[in-house]
């Protein structure tokens, strides 16, 4: 037998009741847990972000967009691409968002443009 198995058969019972007994005493314990400090919500319209930060992701978005060969202009239609990629992806995202979202790009990436 392995060395680990005859080292478990040699442990005894009165080992495993101190052990028990010392759970049982801090389950008895008036032990306190910490604080645990929530952070307050944050709304899902971006106003967390800076305005760089956001045209910066807005501008990736564009990118990306013209990669996959979807026009990004047509709101509509590419927001129902876009919902539909997510879906697969087991992202749930709504559509009415991805097209107020896409309304921002072109402007995110004029401020780019060289």
């Amino acid at each position: 037998m392995s060395e680990y198995v005859e080292g478990l058969r040699k442990y005894s019972v009165a080992n495993f009741s101190a052990l028990r007994g010392g759970i049982d005493e801090l389950r008895r314990s008036e032990a306190v847990p910490p604080e645990v400090e929530i952070p307050e919500a944050r709304s899902d319209d971006g106003a967390g972000l800076g305005k760089k930060e956001r045209n910066t992701l807005l501008t990736i978005i564009g990118v990306l967009c013209k990669d996959a060969g979807i026009d990004f202009q047509k709101h509509s239609s590419a927001a129902a691409a876009i919902k539909h990629s997510a879906d697969l992806q087991g992202v749930n995202i709504g559509e009415t968002t991805i097209e107020n979202k896409l309304k921002e790009v072109a402007q995110a990436l004029e401020s780019r443009q060289r």
